[in-house]
């Protein structure tokens, strides 16, 4: 690699590892939530970082307490378990020299063997229908790997026509070009919990890739957050009968008004919102 173009923490090298990549903006902030909660639980430490600058836009800066909160873009490593976990927001511009140094980045410390990105799929089901990871792969001898009961490999997606591809499907095709296998893991996140933290499709990923990499998790923690998040949904619908009569369609499986869909995300973002 000729020219760095990425901000180094530890210059350390090791053989070989795999690369799981979180967005920040994403449906139940399932990426960046669930890896954000894998990073502090297998002890991860900082290795590199991409400047901001050239990707986001410097004039729309959250200040909060008078510090201003610049978007970022963060590689970790998990020592023990030969694994990298990158978050980060999502760039606003040249996704193609940024997806690129992602994989610079991460091929300055190690050999990659495989990238993995996590997102969610936002469906019309309740959170208490239950959920099942789909997974799009780049090549056949990845599907053998995780093909499982948990795993649904017969999605096939493709970008419509006319549309700009996604940020994980560009991602999986700039490694596909650069020889490295990699598999997108979406899981289901309810309509009404897309637009906040959805824990429990944290769950169902983490349970993966725990069992994928020997991980040797303990959910307890996670657990206490969806029960709690859970109580307040059906404490929320004791307390609302017509909330509670459109959730009992939906979980019947009726198909509701964008009205009534509407009036659900409403409640439950209210319900949700921190402080409440």
């Amino acid at each position: 690699m000729s020219e760095i173009s990425f901000k180094l923490h530890d210059d350390v090298k090791f053989e070989c590892a795999s690369l799981i990549v979180g967005w920040y903006e994403d449906s139940g902030n399932t990426g960046y939530g669930s890896l954000n909660y894998l990073k502090d639980k297998v002890n991860c430490r900082l290795l590199a970082e991409i400047e901001p600058a050239g990707y986001f836009p410097m004039n729309n800066i959250l200040i909060s307490d008078d510090v201003a909160q610049f978007p970022e873009s963060k590689l970790y490593y998990c020592p023990e378990k030969q694994l990298l976990l990158f978050l980060s927001s999502s760039p606003s511009g040249d996704w193609y020299k940024f997806l690129n140094t992602v994989i610079d980045m991460a091929s300055y410390h190690c050999r990659l063997q495989q990238i993995y990105f996590l997102g969610g799929m936002v469906t019309l089901n309740s959170h208490t229908t239950p959920r099942q990871i789909s997974a799009v792969v780049s090549a056949a001898g990845v599907k053998k790997l995780i093909q499982g009961d948990e795993i649904d490999t017969s999605m096939d997606y493709e970008t419509p026509e006319g549309q700009r591809p996604t940020m994980n499907s560009f991602l999986m095709w700039i490694a596909k070009k650069r020889g490295i296998p990699g598999a997108g893991f979406w899981i289901p996140v309810p309509f009404y919990l897309a637009g906040v933290d959805d824990p429990r499709g944290w769950l169902k990923i983490l349970e993966f890739l725990d069992k994928s990499f020997d991980l040797g998790l303990d959910f307890a923690d996670l657990d206490k957050i969806i029960s709690a998040q859970e109580a307040k949904i059906s404490r929320a619908r004791n307390e609302n009968g017509e909330l509670d009569e459109l959730f009992k369609r939906l979980e019947t499986g009726q198909l509701l008004t964008p009205e009534e869909n509407e009036k659900i995300v409403a409640n439950i973002e209210e319900v949700l919102k921190p402080g409440s």
